[in-house]
């Protein structure tokens, strides 16, 4: 549920600075604000894909470090 809350958050806000922006740089027409707010909810959405593969990567990699330690016959305690 927080990952979701973080998502809407960033395209929440990515909407807001659009629409601020907008005002300041003039746009055409309705199809090219249409086309950027996609590009823009785009980016967002494939830096959260991208943050979130990394942090899936780093703990199948500390799993398997963790299995390899398990595993290991010549590692002993005492």
């Amino acid at each position: 549920m927080k990952r979701e809350v973080k998502f809407y958050v960033a395209i929440g806000i990515v909407v807001i600075a659009y629409i601020i922006l907008s005002f300041y740089l003039p746009v055409d027409s309705f199809s090219k604000r249409i086309t950027t707010v996609t590009a823009l909810i785009s980016a967002v959405a494939f830096w959260l894909q991208f943050k979130r593969t990394e942090r899936l990567n780093e703990a199948s990699y500390i799993k398997d470090l963790n299995n390899q330690f398990i595993n290991n016959k010549d590692m002993t305690q005492g």
